[in-house]
């Protein structure tokens, strides 16, 4: 017979897994850029740590309280994000808008691919893609995502970062808008780019989370 307390764990697991299914169906598109069971096993972890922090119920009940989703924010999601800390720590996203929203990455200074990028034996260009995500964690709907991206020059010491910004997109109250980051790695071979099969360099990080 299992105990109380292996019961209670499962179950708060269970509920973990559910809540978290929104954002992992609204990133499903985007997971095959990194280890996508990695990723899925990583999102299950981290929202059952949200479960946790809630102090009302009793274990084995805790649910996911809204207050404790913006723990998110500024959590790196792929575990190969080393080489970009810079980029993490040299930038922000901003979700702006009222009644319709975008996200909006500025940086802080120049940034210089070429200089502060680390580099892959065969990789020529990165990728800088900004998502936002509108999901309802509490109904497990992933509603709506958006994103926009710019290629850098990894051996052109001139490409400088520029300003990137999706394009609005309508409120839905009672859900919660997620602006995410992505570096990317690319190879380019005739004019076409194509992303490395090799994805330990690429690199995620929830960059901004805001209530409807």
């Amino acid at each position: 017979m299992e105990s109380t307390r292996i019961v209670e764990n499962r179950h708060e697991f269970a509920k973990a897994s559910e809540v978290s299914l929104a954002f992992r169906h609204g990133l499903a598109k985007y997971s095959n850029r990194f280890n996508s069971k990695e990723l899925n096993a990583k999102m299950t972890k981290i929202f059952l740590g949200l479960i946790k922090k809630d102090t009302t119920n009793v274990r084995g009940n805790r649910t996911l309280k809204p207050e404790n989703i913006v723990y998110l924010k500024n959590l790196v999601l792929s575990e190969s994000s080393a080489p970009n800390l810079f980029i993490f720590q040299n930038f922000a996203i901003d979700i702006v808008g009222t009644a319709d929203i975008k996200a909006v990455l500025t940086f802080d200074g120049d940034i210089v691919p070429a200089v502060h990028f680390k580099k892959s034996e065969s990789a020529t260009h990165i990728q800088l893609t900004v998502v936002l995500l509108l999901s309802d964690f509490s109904q497990n709907n992933a509603s709506k995502t958006v994103e926009a991206s710019k290629f850098y020059d990894l051996n052109d010491a001139a490409d400088q970062s520029q300003n990137i910004e999706t394009v609005a997109i309508p409120v839905i109250p009672g859900y919660n808008a997620v602006a995410l980051l992505f570096v990317l790695y690319f190879q380019e071979v005739n004019s076409v780019k194509y992303l490395l099969s090799n994805k330990k360099m690429n690199s995620s990080i929830i960059a901004d989370i805001k209530p409807l």
